[in-house]
C-alpha cells in the first residue's frame, strides 16, 4: 500500500523559458509544449489519500517574458 506524503512535504517545478507563447485553445499540442517542464508523480487526496491516481495525469509548465503557462493532460 502506498504511503501518504508527509504533510510538510514540498513539491516544486521550475518553468522552462520559451521563445513563444502557446496558443490558448483548449488543446495541448505536442509541438508548442515541447521542452516544457513536466510533472507526473501525482497522488490522490480522495478516496484514499496518498494512493496512486486512478487516471494518469501530466502537468506541463513553461513561461515566456512575463506569464507562466500551465497545461494538464489527463
Amino acid at each position: 500500500m502506498p504511503q501518504a506524503a508527509p504533510a510538510d512535504s514540498v513539491f516544486a517545478i521550475r518553468a522552462v523559458q520559451a521563445v513563444s507563447s502557446p496558443e490558448i485553445d483548449g488543446a495541448v499540442g505536442d509541438a508548442e509544449w515541447q521542452g516544457a517542464a513536466h510533472a507526473t508523480d501525482f497522488r490522490q487526496y480522495e478516496p484514499r489519500r496518498g494512493a496512486s491516481p486512478t487516471q494518469p495525469t501530466a502537468a506541463l509548465v513553461r513561461c515566456d517574458s512575463t506569464p507562466v503557462y500551465v497545461a494538464c493532460r489527463v
